[in-house]
């Protein structure tokens, strides 16, 4: 079971300088902002992930569950021309702040545009020591962009070929092993994404929906704005549509009382004859009489 955490809220005032800790389930994502729209300026929050023991751990003491992440959305403006740092970044750590960052480089401790690269075929960052791991993300009062979104995934490296547990694990191709539960979630938990693969996801039309259901909520604004305008097309189409209707039933209709005038023809007895090839009768005094 994964268990997707807002990383942030909107709030600053209750985001700003916070610890959260996270009950993993064995993994999920954590995410700040949208795909559509820029997270808060002036944020500094921090999110202590634990690792849930996998069955192996749980067996056997000497094998520890640790935290790795997959980052699959990330929207963070680059370095500082003028200083070499990131205003604006995210930030890894294994167990406490006062450590060096698993996404440290040489003058950064965490990662911005600039420095963040994927690590195809398996996790992006993982603790090596420790089922704990801290996430830090910090913003500026300048340029902000959409933000992240990571995977985290209790996890422990095989050194054969196959989990140690045959109950409740599974196996990636890198010698990864996760929870079975973390199969066919859609969320890329081995790092080479061999746990999505061959997966028949029933609930297809639902994933459709909760993706539409996102997308206006993330940009409530434009559609109601853009319900608005069609609505209003849709009301100006209609009148006038409504009007040449309207005119030509008038036109036809005055066309075919004209047309009955021109070649009406009216009998003896006072009705019209709408046939003009017929003639009205014409009656003889009769000379017998």
């Amino acid at each position: 079971m994964k268990n997707k955490t807002i990383f942030f809220p909107e709030d600053i005032s209750t985001a700003k300088d916070r610890l959260d800790s996270i009950n993993t389930e064995y993994g999920g994502t954590i995410y700040v902002g949208a795909k559509n729209s820029k997270y808060p300026k002036d944020l500094n929050g921090t999110v202590l992930i634990k690792a849930k023991k996998l069955p192996t751990s749980q067996q056997y003491t000497e094998f520890t569950t640790y935290v790795g992440f997959k980052i699959i959305r990330f929207d963070i403006p680059d370095i500082w021309p003028w200083s070499g740092t990131c205003g604006d970044f995210v930030e890894i750590f294994e167990e406490g702040l006062d450590t060096t960052a698993l996404t440290a480089s040489e003058y950064n401790s965490g990662l911005c545009a600039d420095l963040y690269s994927a690590n195809e075929g398996d996790l992006d960052y993982f603790t090596e020591g420790s089922d704990t791991a801290i996430v830090r993300f910090v913003s500026d009062i300048a340029v902000e962009g959409t933000g992240f979104e990571l995977i985290f995934t209790s996890f422990y490296k095989s050194t054969g070929s196959s989990c140690y547990s045959e109950d409740g694990e599974f196996y990636c191709d890198n010698q990864n092993c996760i929870a079975q539960s973390l199969r066919c979630d859609k969320l890329n938990n081995c790092g080479d994404n061999s746990d999505e693969r061959n997966c028949v996801y029933e609930d297809a039309a639902m994933d459709v929906f909760r993706q539409v259901l996102e997308l206006v909520t993330d940009n409530y604004a434009l559609v109601i704005a853009l319900l608005s305008f069609l609505s209003m097309v849709f009301s100006v189409v209609l009148a006038f549509c409504v009007r040449v209707i309207c005119q030509d039933e008038a036109k036809r209709l005055r066309n075919k009382t004209k047309k009955q005038k021109q070649n009406g023809v009216v009998a003896a007895d006072g009705k019209k004859i709408t046939n003009p090839n017929l003639k009205a009768p014409v009656y003889r005094k009769n000379p017998g009489l």
